[in-house]
């Protein structure tokens, strides 16, 4: 299923009043080299900026996926550069 919630005004770094967030279990990831769990060696090559930095399976991480409302906030442009 999916989790959705809405937050008040926010000061890390967002220029709105009111945000819409969805967690969507879909796309939450384990990283590591057991049974399910998303793996790669070496830098990872998937044609993305990152800043320009290498970017090496998270071993051990647990990632949750949260979407902002398109409409609101554009992070692929925002994020674009940073090693993430």
């Amino acid at each position: 299923g999916i989790f959705a919630m809405e937050f008040g005004k926010v000061t890390a770094g967002f220029d709105i009043t009111r945000q819409r967030v969805i967690m969507n279990p879909r796309w939450n990831r384990a990283y590591g080299k057991g049974s399910g769990e998303t793996n790669w060696d070496g830098a990872l090559n998937d044609g993305k900026s990152r800043g320009n930095e290498p970017y090496f399976c998270p071993r051990g991480w647990k990632r949750f996926a949260v979407q902002f409302d398109e409409s609101a906030y554009d992070f692929e442009n925002v994020y674009d550069k940073w090693p993430i």
